[in-house]
């Protein structure tokens, strides 16, 4: 195994010594990263957009091994993907009020 290799082979005294100076270093060089509120929001709006989607590809996924037709399933809203995830009961009865329409 490479564990006593690279950093992993230094105290954890003798590491955060190694981090300061780097992070002195670039202070003085002037490439210091800096956090702004601006930046900090932009990164946490991607962050909620890319676990959604996630979650949203997961819930086509769940819905498609349930059986429903992939195309119909990509159809869908995002909300709606979630909900019928939660309850595919919910999208049976969608599917079949479209195919099977009442009568009035």
């Amino acid at each position: 195994m490479a564990a006593n290799q690279g950093f992993a082979s230094l105290t954890k005294e003798r590491r955060r010594m190694v981090a300061k100076a780097g992070a002195e270093a670039a202070k003085l060089k002037g490439t210091k990263h800096k956090w702004s509120s601006d930046k900090a929001k932009a990164a946490s709006a991607k962050g909620v957009k890319v676990r959604r989607e996630k979650q949203y590809k997961n819930a086509i996924g769940k819905l498609v091994l349930l059986g429903f037709d992939p195309e119909i399933v990509k159809k869908l809203s995002m909300d709606e993907a979630f909900l019928f995830a939660r309850n595919p009961k919910k999208l049976e009865e969608k599917l079949s009020a479209i195919v099977h329409p009442p009568k009035e």
